[in-house]
């Protein structure tokens, strides 16, 4: 790939990008080399010269850049006016006496703070971070602040940036997870860092007073499509960088720009935040863009490809209802429906204005970064789950919130379970038992209902209004309940621990953690009628039996 001459210094790491997307970071990532310079005890002031080592304002007329001159002899005014404003650039000496050779690594924010032109200026930073790293003899170790401690991720600039692209998550890290990472060694190398870089959002950044290489970045300006520029700040320096396109920036964080290795077909499938979505034994996950899903059926033969779609439109939520895979997406400001197989009542017919769900264009573009929503359908409307609302959409008719706290597939393809809310107590139907003192409810087959009153988790089997034998259970300490199901013949919770990405079996009995599975780095997604996980695990998604822990399925990211 041809970079022009002032992306040269960083051209191995770019070189992992499109040419398109890696020209177009070029002013963001210059940028930032010269407030990361700013910032570097670690470089030299003087002794023997050891090349140059990027760009800056000050230095001598020997040094300027020869595009400078060039202005001099075609624009003077342009020059002399850009010299009294010391904007003229510098080739920056590099030198030998006082570099550290020092390791280094970077703690990235990837939660919700930091979605969208955040993560582009994080991508402009590892960029240059890379290249200074590799300018010392040193390796780039990456961690990722909702992960184990110590569990650093080390490899090729290529490897870094796919883990980096596959790490997000719907939750901020804390401050301790800061501490925690800064001082547990790393698990394979067991190396304690001479630097290392934090980036992070405004309220990750507000608890860390005082900590040194925090680089701080917000949104700053906007159009009607989303944000244009983003303020960085790095120990009281500050600086705002103009974003690439938009188009662009949405290619980069889908992972699409990230050009393919020698001798694959260019044209991956990304598969992300796998989940089942209802009956039929088929997984369902996001592409490499916003408008693309992947499709893979459990045919319990291994050579079974899987399928991908592609809508008009950004993808909201989807949903698998006997052989149809059906997609709500977004086109020309309306919410659509698109059936893959035969149509369901006339949800072909549904167009709704974004504006009734009082979203906008980069509301659509933040959420898409995020899992994918489960779509239901009951009674000839559509209901699913954006955010925090659940929503209800009937062909003909405006959007609707849905008063639901929970859903989930049912028995008859209409008629998912739900749970409502009536005054001050829930009612879970189609059984129509009412549950009081209820915060949070998990639905799941054979009428089994998981509720938290605020204070405990509660597991109950109901099959009818009368029922009300539940039974308290203990679910282990940072675990996140996240599906019911019946398992050797015993009503059971499952829970995921995001801080090591282990999975919990809860009964009335107690607790164990299913040693046997890998380590998820999202919540995994239960199948609603039988016993099968789906676990993302960075480069991939596997599909666990879990009555004999056998693997039944893996989706690979790069199929």
């Amino acid at each position: 790939m041809q970079l022009p001459p002032a992306l040269q210094p960083w051209a191995e790491p770019l070189s992992v990008l499109d040419a398109e997307l890696a020209v177009a970071l070029g002013p963001l990532v210059r940028q930032l080399d010269q407030l990361i310079t700013r910032q570097d005890l670690g470089a030299g002031t003087h002794g023997p010269l050891d090349g140059y080592d990027g760009i800056t304002r000050q230095g001598s007329p020997t040094r300027m850049l020869i595009s400078e001159w060039a202005l001099a002899d075609a624009v003077p005014d342009e020059f002399l006016r850009r010299a009294v404003n010391a904007e003229l650039l510098y080739l920056e000496p590099s030198y030998q006496q006082d570099r550290a050779r020092a390791s280094m690594a970077v703690l990235v924010d990837t939660g919700p703070d930091q979605l969208g032109a955040a993560r582009l200026v994080q991508l402009a930073t590892l960029i240059v971070l890379l290249r200074r790293a590799a300018a010392r003899g040193q390796d780039l170790s990456l961690g990722v602040l909702t992960a184990t401690p110590g569990a650093w991720l080390t490899g090729d600039p290529k490897h870094l940036l796919h883990k980096w692209l596959t790490s997000r998550t719907p939750t901020d890290p804390s401050p301790t997870a800061v501490a925690a990472w800064t001082t547990a060694p790393a698990e394979e190398t067991d190396t304690n860092f001479d630097e290392v870089w934090v980036l992070a959002g405004s309220r990750l950044a507000k608890a860390l007073p005082g900590t040194r290489r925090v680089l701080v970045t917000r949104e700053c300006a906007w159009d009607e499509a989303g944000a244009t520029a983003a303020e960085v700040r790095l120990a009281g320096d500050r600086v705002e960088l103009a974003l690439p396109r938009h188009d662009l920036g949405i290619r980069a964080l889908r992972g699409a720009a990230l050009r393919p290795a020698a001798g694959s077909s260019g044209v991956p499938t990304g598969a992300r935040f796998g989940t089942f979505t209802g009956s039929p034994r088929r997984l369902i996950a996001r592409g490499n863009e916003s408008d693309e899903l992947v499709a893979l059926t459990l045919t319990g033969n291994p050579k079974t490809r899987p399928k991908q779609y592609k809508l008009p439109g950004p993808v909201l939520a989807a949903g698998c209802f006997s052989r149809r895979t059906m997609a709500l997406f977004l086109q020309d400001g309306h919410l659509q429906i698109r059936s893959f197989g035969k149509t369901l009542g006339r949800l072909n017919q549904l167009s709704v204005p974004l504006s009734d769900l009082e979203l906008t264009d980069a509301d659509i573009n933040d959420l898409a970064e995020l899992d994918l929503p489960a779509l239901y359908f009951a009674s000839g409307a559509v209901i699913f789950r954006l955010g925090a609302h659940w929503w209800r959409l009937f062909p003909g008719d405006p959007a609707m919130p849905a008063d639901v706290i929970a859903v989930a597939t049912g028995d008859k393809l209409d008629e998912p379970l739900q749970a409502e809310r009536y005054g001050e107590d829930v009612v879970v139907s189609p059984a129509w038992a009412r549950l009081a003192n209820t915060e949070r409810v998990i639905l799941g087959r054979d009428n089994l209902v998981a509720r938290f009153d605020g204070d405990s988790w509660w597991l109950r089997q109901v099959h009818h209004a009368s029922d009300a034998t539940e039974f308290a259970l203990e679910i282990p300490t940072g675990a996140e309940p996240f599906g019911v199901l019946t398992l050797d013949n015993e009503p059971s919770v499952l829970c995921h621990t995001k801080s090591d990405g282990t999975t919990q079996l809860c009964t009335i009995d107690g607790h164990r953690t299913l040693t046997h599975l890998p380590r998820a780095h999202r919540t995994p997604s239960l199948h609603p009628f039988d016993p099968l996980l789906a676990l993302e695990l960075g480069d991939r998604i596997d599909v666990v039996d879990l009555s004999d822990g056998s693997l039944v399925a893996t989706l690979r990211g790069d199929e």
